[in-house]
């Protein structure tokens, strides 16, 4: 696997050092791609990578937004239905 280099190198070493100086903000970032999907949760796995945050931290991050997201589809639906019947 071939590391980047030249613009897309300056611009991950100026990110790692924003993560490195606040590590929570990504993990934020994540639970809210998790949960609302804005920015795609695609992508923000392979930043999380190219950022290298914790993949413990990221896991139960998302694990967690996902499970808050799909929650609300479900019970949402179930009003829903509840409602119409």
């Amino acid at each position: 696997m071939r590391l980047p280099t030249g613009r897309i190198a300056a611009v991950l070493a100026r990110w790692r050092t924003r993560v490195a100086a606040r590590p929570r903000s990504p993990l934020a970032l994540v639970l809210l791609s998790s949960t609302v999907g804005i920015p795609p949760f695609y992508l923000m796995t392979m930043v999380a990578g190219a950022l290298k945050v914790n993949f413990l931290e990221y896991l139960l991050v998302g694990t967690c937004g996902r499970l808050l997201r799909f929650s609300a589809l479900v019970i949402g639906s179930a009003f829903v239905l509840q409602y119409f019947r």
